[in-house]
């Protein structure tokens, strides 16, 4: 009868104590959650859906595979034109000698498909 009684007093201290360790984690988890906002975590993305690896600047026309975009227009200078699923209506496009540092072909983009919104642009 001794043993029960020491074994139920042991057994008391444990759950007591694995009670106030669970009671101690919540109120650090509520206040880690609340006052700080929690862990903000960010995957990097490795295809065309993130926008910083596409820009529809300078495109237009809808697409499903690159094969169906076209930079039309270019120029000479390498800074003109447009992605394009209808390249033939610029084929006598006019345009100027000047590299323009913010076309996205000037910058490491080239034209084709951003399949996941389905339209013509400039991927990275």
């Amino acid at each position: 009868m001794l043993n029960l009684n020491m074994n139920g007093h042991i057994f008391s201290k444990t759950v007591v104590v694995i009670g106030f360790l669970l009671i101690v984690f919540l109120v650090i988890f509520y206040f880690f959650v609340t006052v700080i906002g929690g862990v903000k975590i960010s995957i990097p993305r490795f295809d065309n859906f993130s926008k910083n690896l596409y820009t529809l600047e300078y495109s237009e026309g809808t697409c499903t595979a690159n094969s169906q975009c076209k930079w039309a227009g270019d120029g000479c200078g390498g800074g003109h034109g447009l992605c394009t699923n209808t390249p033939d209506k610029y084929k006598n496009a006019l345009s100027t000698c000047d590299v323009n540092e913010k076309f996205p072909a000037n910058q490491g983009y080239k034209c084709g498909c951003v399949v996941s919104i389905k339209k013509c642009g400039w991927i990275k």
